[in-house]
């Protein structure tokens, strides 16, 4: 019998290569303009949904959120050390494809501000209703009951983390 929880699918071991990348919709293309930030969207899209992703680009349309990778350089004997930030955008696509699990799973993480795991939110992308086939969407009742829904009504409520 198969047996697996979304946080093995969505935090394993940062080993997931995907083999293609998303193509950004126009919405998102219209926010961000440079190639070099587009290319760092096209390669965390995988790793994230689409609406988390749209955020994002707002964010970075807005100036809200930059990333760049901190190098520490540390000299032992001397007790001294060094700080140096390189912007995302100054780093080789090759290279970001290789961090983009990294990049995806700071800013997907603090990015679920509703109080539900964010791997339930980045879940509503893979699943399928059983019964149906069709998409199943992350939905709120407005008391804070959180569950899964088809456009069949099919309900799958959220216990604890669990559909």
């Amino acid at each position: 019998m198969f047996h697996t929880t979304i946080d093995s699918i969505v935090e394993s071991e940062l080993n997931f290569r995907p083999t293609a990348q998303e193509v950004l919709s126009d919405a998102i293309l219209s926010l961000i303009p440079n190639e070099e930030s587009r290319c760092l969207l096209r390669s965390i899209s995988p790793y994230g949904s689409k609406t988390a992703l749209l955020a994002l680009a707002k964010d970075l349309a807005d100036g809200k959120i930059d990333f760049s990778i901190c190098i520490h350089s540390i000299q032992k004997q001397e007790q001294k050390q060094q700080t140096a930030l390189i912007p995302a955008e100054l780093l080789s696509s090759t290279l970001i494809q290789e961090l983009a699990p990294y990049f995806s799973k700071l800013f997907f993480r603090s990015q679920a501000t509703d109080g539900l795991d964010y791997a339930l939110h980045y879940a509503s992308d893979l699943l399928i209703c059983p019964y149906c086939r069709k998409k199943l969407s992350l939905s709120t009742k407005g008391s804070g009951d959180y569950s899964f829904l088809c456009s069949n009504n099919h309900n799958f409520p959220i216990k604890d983390g669990v559909a």
